[in-house]
């Protein structure tokens, strides 16, 4: 059987194990410190490649693990649009998808401080 509850101190129980709710800001954070990046560097309107592939993982992770709609993700990125956040959802899944070594790793060390 499998328990679901809300508490309000941002724990969910699920399976007998707490487990804490990631959030967009979890999210930034979390890149910032991998990617060594300020938050203000990756919400900017910086085009620099490196900046935005950051930026991607933060979309992307945001859709994965929040309930944020499209157009919250963008707004708080800066106030992009909701196809951006799709755009760079794809791309790094298609990345994931292609099993490419530095992106994997890149993403499950920002995940294992979520």
């Amino acid at each position: 059987m499998t328990l679901l509850i809300s508490k309000p101190n941002f724990y969910v129980r699920v399976h007998g194990v707490n487990k804490h709710k990631i959030t967009l800001d979890g999210i930034i954070w979390a890149v910032t410190k991998v990617s060594g990046y300020s938050e203000k560097e990756l919400t900017s309107n910086n085009r620099k490649r490196e900046i935005m592939w950051w930026r991607h993982c933060i979309a992307y992770l945001a859709c994965k693990h929040t309930y944020n709609s499209l157009q919250s993700i963008g707004l708080r990125l800066g106030g992009r649009d909701h196809t951006t956040i799709m755009n760079a959802r794809t791309k790094i899944q298609n990345y994931l998808d292609y099993k490419d070594a530095l992106f994997v790793d890149r993403i499950k060390k920002i995940e294992t401080l979520l």
